[in-house]
This record gives structure tokens, C-alpha cells and sequence, in this order.
């Protein structure tokens, strides 16, 4: 935060922000003439998770983000207007501050977090930019994220991601005066008032209130030890039917459960035996 000053915070809103404003601002009259007028803004993850080169880049690509909903809104029906949102992409831009060595364990370690255990490389974008601009008639209004399935940031800082941006500051960004903290404000359409109780892992957040706490705590308190006495059973060998007490329900509902598949025995003409 020290280190970026506010030239620097507006030049690379200018760029990322305002340049993609004015852009489709003047393609505008020829894109209306078209049959097919499209905008893809290339945007980035770091707009919706925080992580990115620097803070002055995620709320750049944050604000692209949003604009490409309102623009979207304006453009309607005429021109589509959605954006792309990579995670991390595998181009030239690491390898000026990684070694080769480094480089490949760091490429390794983020197609092992990946669902799709893979990374993603610019002809993904390329091919993910040509689909919304040609072939996506349907579709305006997208953020569309490319990242292999990413989800965890634990995992991206674990792994020592090198472009990781704490986006948080106590200070006002435009006048050195006191701020009112104790009003409350509504994120994600959720209002949250002072003292109330901020849950949070790498998959989520829930806003618990002040008065709820202690209940919401024992509540959760009573059900991890219940969730750890099932795993007890389940790994003892206890079947989940017996844990929930479904026999008597199976039973009133006219199944009959069998243990293996020789108690099946013939089913709809199919021999079940010596399946196991």
C-alpha cells in the first residue's frame, strides 16, 4: 500500500479502466450497424478475489467488471458486451522473475490445485474471447471465468504466489478525516450492523448477528461433534442406513434392502450373483 501512490493507482485505472470505456465508447456507431455487435473486455480473476500485481490492478479490473454489466444494460439489444476473467494464464510475464527452475515447480504446484489439472495458456483466453464476440448470441452480461476450475485461494498462498495483493487499508482514500464505523453496511445485498459476527474460510463468508452469536455457536459446536461421531461409525464399519434409521422407512415405502448382490439374486431377468 505504501508503495503505490496515487499516480500510479490512476494511471493504471486509466489504462485498464477508462482506455476500455473509450474504446467501445467510439466503436459504438459501427458496431450498432453490425448484425453480430459484440464487446469482450478482457478482464481478469483478480477483480472478483483480490489477487493480482497490485491493488491498484484488482480494483482496475473490478471496476471492468462492473462496467461491462452496466455497459451490457445500455448496449441492449443491439451490441452484447461480457468479459473474460482469466486466473493465472502460463505467459512470458513470470519467467522474467522466476528462474527456469522455479518457473516449472510454480507451473507444477498450480495445475495440482486445479481441477482440471492443467494451466491456462493464452489460446484458452483466444478461443474463450472469439466464442463471446462470435458465437454467443445469447449471451451478454458474463463474466466468465478461466482458471482451470480454481477456487481455493489457500492453496495460491501456500504455493507462495508471487502477485498476491492484501487489498485492505485503515485510511481513507480521498479526505484525512475521521470515518463513521459504527453504522451498518450492506455487502452482497447482506446488511451487516456493528458487533455482528464475520465467518469466514477460503470458500465463503456468513454473517452471523450479534444476538444470534452464542446460539449460531452452539449450534455449530453440537453438529461438528455430531458429524464427528457419524465418521466414527462410518469408518467403524456402520452402515448409513442404520446411522439415519432408514430401515423402517425403506421397509414402509415396499423395499426390501440386501446386504450383498447373491441376496439379490435374479433381478428383471439379470443373474446378480457372483457380481461382487
Amino acid at each position: 500500500l505504501a508503495a503505490l501512490n496515487a499516480a500510479d493507482f490512476e494511471h493504471i485505472m486509466s489504462v485498464n479502466v477508462t482506455g476500455s470505456y473509450q474504446m467501445t465508447r467510439a466503436a459504438v456507431p459501427d458496431l450498432e450497424k453490425s448484425d453480430c455487435g459484440a464487446v469482450v473486455n478482457v478482464s481478469s480473476h483478480s477483480g472478483m478475489s483480490g489477487i493480482g500485481s497490485s491493488m491498484a490492478y484488482a480494483a482496475s479490473k473490478g471496476a471492468l467488471n462492473t462496467m461491462t454489466l452496466s455497459l451490457a444494460r445500455n448496449l441492449a439489444p443491439s451490441i452484447r458486451v461480457n468479459a473474460v476473467c482469466p486466473g493465472f494464464v502460463d505467459t512470458k510475464w513470470l519467467s522474467g522473475k522466476l528462474s527456469d527452475e522455479a518457473l516449472t515447480a510454480f507451473k507444477e504446484k498450480v495445475a495440482a490445485v486445479s481441477p482440471l489439472q492443467t494451466i491456462v495458456t493464452p489460446a484458452d483466453v483466444a478461443d474463450a474471447v472469439c466464442w463471446l464476440g462470435l458465437k454467443a448470441r445469447s449471451v451478454t452480461g458474463q463474466l466468465l471465468v478461466i482458471d482451470g476450475g480454481t477456487r481455493d485461494v489457500a492453496d495460491l498462498q501456500q504455493m507462495g504466489f508471487p502477485v498476491w495483493s492484501r487489498a485492505i487499508s485503515s485510511k481513507g482514500t480521498v479526505k484525512n478525516t475521521p470515518g463513521a464505523v459504527n453504522v451498518p453496511i450492506i455487502r452482497a445485498g447482506q446488511i451487516i450492523f456493528p458487533g455482528d459476527v464475520i465467518i469466514a474460510d477460503d470458500d465463503g463468508i456468513c454473517v452471523v448477528s450479534r444476538k444470534d452469536a452464542p446460539a449460531v455457536h452452539q449450534a455449530a459446536d453440537a453438529r461438528i461433534a455430531n458429524e464427528d461421531a457419524k465418521r466414527v461409525k462410518l469408518a467403524a464399519g456402520e452402515l448409513g442406513i442404520d446411522i439415519y434409521n432408514m430401515r423402517p422407512a425403506l421397509a414402509d415405502a415396499g423395499f426390501h434392502y440386501v446386504e450383498t448382490l447373491d441376496d439379490l439374486g435374479e433381478f428383471n431377468g439379470i443373474d446378480c450373483r457372483n457380481r461382487d
